[in-house]
């Protein structure tokens, strides 16, 4: 069925931000006089936020600092330098161009603190496109993150259409179980951050390793 809303992850999908979470986090860490990593330690950090991502370096560690103290700091320099070395990956452009002129709705349900969402959506390679949406994480809702599908299933609603007209495209099992609790369709893109970690889980049909490829699947 073809789909009349695209609901896309941020990180790993739309933008390769493995770097710019590096050099963040690095900072923030380096302030408090801990460890930093080589920015493709990362891929290891990353996928359920950044609370979760000092929470695993923290738990690592063994460090006596507080989660809030480091994520504080680590937000402050995130949000001078979020676009710090940040870039769509290829054929997104051509993804969205294609969804424009075919009238069809796409938003960003991301993980990703919200007003960094709706920045990192303004970087050169996306500024042409109008997401009708980017939903981030509100700190005071973080029992709303993903896997839960409420935001998923907000825009269905939003947008007056249905589960089988929606699909969800994300580069991670977190991305896979949201789509799955919302029950709509899914695409998995290979050239994100889960391949680099070598997720299991998902199933070989809803992996795709090119723009090319969903476009022919599902639109």
């Amino acid at each position: 069925m073809k789909k009349e809303l695209l609901v896309f992850d941020l990180d790993g999908t739309l933008l390769d931000s493995l770097k710019a979470i590096a050099n963040s986090t690095n900072k923030a860490l380096s302030f408090y006089g801990l460890k930093t990593y080589d920015y493709k330690e990362y891929i290891y950090f990353i996928g359920k936020g950044l609370r979760t991502l000092v929470e695993k370096i923290i738990e690592k560690e063994g460090y006596s600092n507080s989660v809030d103290e480091i994520l504080d700091k680590l937000i402050e320099f995130y949000e001078k330098e979020y676009d710090y070395e940040l870039f769509a990956y290829k054929g997104i452009d051509k993804l969205l161009s294609y969804l424009d002129g075919n009238n069809i709705k796409y938003s960003v349900v991301t993980n990703k603190v919200d007003d960094l969402a709706k920045k990192s959506v303004l970087v050169k390679d996306l500024e042409r496109f109008n997401f009708s949406d980017v939903i981030g994480v509100d700190n005071n809702k973080l029992d709303e993150k993903k896997p839960n599908p409420i935001n998923v299933l907000r825009l269905i609603e939003k947008y007056n259409t249905t589960k089988e007209k929606t699909l969800f495209v994300g580069d991670m099992i977190v991305d896979y179980n949201t789509a799955m609790n919302a029950g709509v369709d899914f695409a998995y893109c290979n050239w994100g951050f889960g391949s680099l970690k070598n997720e299991e889980g998902i199933p070989d049909n809803l992996k795709f390793n090119t723009i090319e490829e969903i476009i022919k699947r599902y639109l």
